[in-house]
């Protein structure tokens, strides 16, 4: 911006003024006209003569100039326009502190996080907001600045503070549109790179806005400067990308890198198992020699190994004889007739266990007649057959040591005769009513008040049972160690009931979307004895039902958690209190990372089984921490995770007793991951399950090594 330099003119006037005294007859201290302050008035010196003969005076005035004399000009207060001005450059300064805020709003959402960002979206577009309106106003009243009037001597200074301002404001209008310019193409660029997940921001800016910030460009610079800037800006951006390309690489180096090393730590590892088997090899030949020299000396005594072969043959021979006798198991038997039954049946009638299920679709009444005569009968599965009363009178009757049955997906199973069967039966222990849809309370009522030795009692998909059967369950089956009822209407009072079976051990609760954390606390409290728990699909559970389990089954050994999705990672460390966990399945549980996974691998060490599919936030962290402490897993279920090559080798390579591995769509793993993954435990596996588009892409040699070790290869 051009200047001039006035301060030699400005000393000259306020010397002047120095020597200015008041005329004769008039006091320097009296009041003017108006009532206001003292004045003092200029007169004209000998040496300067500082009074233009075309100009007229009016005396120096100590009042405010609104309570002086109209049309007198009068020398004191600033005029308007420097408060408009000051009123302008504090807009400015507020403005450049809201654009910092939002370039710190703008780099906190482009932060990766676990929530939608809609906090920081609202916060954006309000700065944005703000700093537009700002902008807008500013101008306005720049506007009228420049319309403002005023004395001659004071139109160089405001023309050049407006300049000033203008120029400030438009530097400010273009740095507001590249920040948003950029903040965008970033926006743009996460989209384009991320799995379908919708990170759009409402931060467009008004047509409005932009139609003022127009507004300056009749104060811009002129086309030479704007060609340099443009050309500036051009080689900045090209210089932000060459430094980009530059981080990228480096960051691609140091992953190739850290790969390579722990490819390195891999082989060595490798090599030093090579020696140690070795080394066992040797000691293993020794040890045959001595045992063939062994086996040469007792093929001398030939004749008491044979005697005693003989002798072990016939064991074997009437045990099974005997076992034919007591035993009969026909399910599944596609060639045995209903006269083929009738006839084994008539001949033995010392049978104490028949199983005959998922065959015959129906029992013929001449079936019944002959269980009439199996009076030792104490196991009895018609599974998926089709039965009336009359089956069930017969065995009520006649087979009165019965302690198991198994009605499982039988037709014509009713309240009436499942009250005969309990009714005639009360020594019973297993009772197996699964899929027998038309139950009601009547029938498990009269099972529990007449079966009170019961211990194994399967409900599953027993939709008509009420909190009444429950309450009958755990107030006279005190003795009960297994309950299913998957897919039964149980809820929290429900359970409250059923806590009453202290010896329970086994309940299975798959697909029980009413039960809550609160009903899990019943059973935590009473039964210490539960060894296995399957809460699959129970919606409602979280964090707080699993501290409960934690700090009250010790002794829980299996535990189903798929699809519960209220749980995080702090229901997962809790787990970390049951020491003789060994069998765990959490599918999609999306909330749980790696930090969950780390607490549960410290703490559950006696772990065999884990399915964590679909558990897309475990990373590398997680697996690392599988293989540091978990040296007890046998089978583990890792498709659609997280997980890298780097971390697959460490896990793969660092578990000596893996044996069974689902690697089904891992996306971040690469064809060489797997090779280096299988190659370093193809020894010890034998069952491996991946996708069938990396059949062709896996060696030939890694394929063979497997197959010659034993493993078997499902492609999905």
């Amino acid at each position: 911006m051009a200047t001039r330099n006035r301060t030699f003119l400005f000393r000259r006037y306020r010397d002047a003024l120095k020597g200015v005294r008041a005329p004769p007859g008039r006091s320097n201290a009296v009041p003017s006209s108006s009532g206001g302050g003292p004045v003092i008035e200029m007169s004209n010196t000998t040496s300067t003569p500082l009074r233009k003969p075309h100009r007229s005076y009016a005396p120096l005035s100590t009042e405010d100039p609104a309570t002086s004399t109209v049309g007198t000009p009068t020398v004191g207060l600033p005029p308007a326009w420097v408060d408009v001005s000051e009123e302008l450059a504090a807009n400015i300064q507020q403005a450049r502190s809201k654009m910092a805020e939002l370039a710190k709003a703008h780099a906190k959402a482009l932060m990766p996080s676990f929530g939608d960002g809609k906090e920081d979206q609202h916060r954006i577009e309000a700065l944005t907001f703000e700093v537009t309106d700002l902008l807008k106003k500013t101008e306005k009243r720049l506007r009228k600045l420049s319309a403002a009037g005023g004395p001659f001597e004071d139109s160089t200074i405001r023309k050049n503070v407006q300049r000033s301002l203008a120029s400030d404001l438009q530097n400010l209008s273009m740095e507001l549109r590249r920040k948003q310019s950029n903040y965008l193409k970033r926006i743009k660029k996460q989209k384009e790179g991320s799995d379908g997940v919708d990170l759009e921001m409402n931060l467009n800016e008004k047509p409005s806005v932009r139609e003022d910030d127009d507004g300056f460009d009749g104060m811009s610079f002129n086309n030479h400067q704007m060609a340099k800037l443009k050309k500036s800006e051009a080689l900045t951006v090209e210089r932000e990308k060459e430094i980009q390309q530059v981080a990228e690489s480096v960051n691609e180096l140091a992953q190739i890198m850290k790969d390579l090393s722990v490819l390195v730590i891999d082989q060595g590892t490798i090599i030093d198992r090579i020696d140690y088997n070795i080394q066992n090899v040797a000691v293993t030949v020794d040890k045959g020699l001595q045992q063939l020299q062994k086996a040469e000396r007792n093929q001398k005594q030939g004749g008491m190994v044979t005697c005693a072969s003989v002798l072990v043959i016939m064991c074997f021979v009437m045990l099974v004889l005997l076992i034919l006798k007591e035993v009969l198991d026909v399910s599944r038997c596609e060639n045995v007739s209903s006269a083929g039954l009738i006839s084994i049946t008539r001949g033995c009638k010392s049978l104490q266990k028949l199983n005959a299920g998922y065959y015959f679709l129906e029992l013929s009444t001449t079936v019944f007649e002959n269980f009439k005569d199996l009076k030792h009968l104490k196991t009895i599965r018609v599974d998926g057959a089709r039965v009336n009363n009359t089956f069930f009178k017969i065995i009520s009757t006649n087979c009165l040591f019965l302690v198991e049955v198994g009605l499982s997906k039988c037709e014509g199973v009713d309240d009436a005769g499942i009250m005969q069967l309990a009714y005639g039966h009360p020594g019973l222990k297993l009772l197996d009513l699964t899929c027998c849809n038309d139950l009601t309370d009547m029938a498990i009522s009269a099972v529990a008040h007449s079966c009170t030795k019961l211990l194994c009692l399967k409900l599953e998909s027993c939709s008509l049972l009420t909190e009444k059967s429950f309450s009958s369950i755990g107030s006279s089956c005190v003795l009960l160690e297994e309950l299913d009822l998957t897919e039964c209407c149980v809820n929290d009072k429900g359970l409250e009931y059923l806590s009453k079976c202290v010896e329970l051990q086994c309940l299975r609760l798959g697909i029980c979307t009413d039960i809550s954390s609160k009903g899990l606390s019943y059973i935590a409290s009473k039964c210490k004895n539960l060894k296995e728990l399957d809460l699959y699909r129970c919606f409602n559970i979280d964090d707080d039902g699993l501290g409960f389990i934690a700090s009250g089954c010790k002794k829980l050994r299996k535990l189903n958690l798929c699809y519960c999705t209220k749980i995080t990672d702090t229901g997962i460390a809790c787990l970390r209190q049951l020491e003789e966990l060994s069998d765990l399945e959490m599918r999609s549980i999306l909330d749980v990372t790696s930090a969950g996974l780390t607490a549960l691998a410290s703490g559950c060490r006696k772990l065999s089984q884990l399915d964590i599919k679909h558990c897309g936030n475990i990373s590398d962290a997680g697996f690392w921490s599988l293989s540091y402490y978990s040296w007890n897993l046998q089978q583990i279920n890792i498709s659609y995770c997280g997980v890298s090559d780097a971390g697959l080798c460490m896990m793969m390579s660092n578990l000596p007793r893996l044996q069974d591995v689902k690697l089904v769509n891992l996306a971040k793993v690469s064809v060489r991951g797997y090779e280096l993954a299988l190659r370093a435990s193809c020894a010890r596996l034998k069952k491996v399950k991946v996708v069938a588009s990396l059949r062709p892409l896996l060696s030939v040699e890694l394929l063979e090594a497997l197959g010659a070790s034993g493993c078997r290869i499902r492609w999905d």
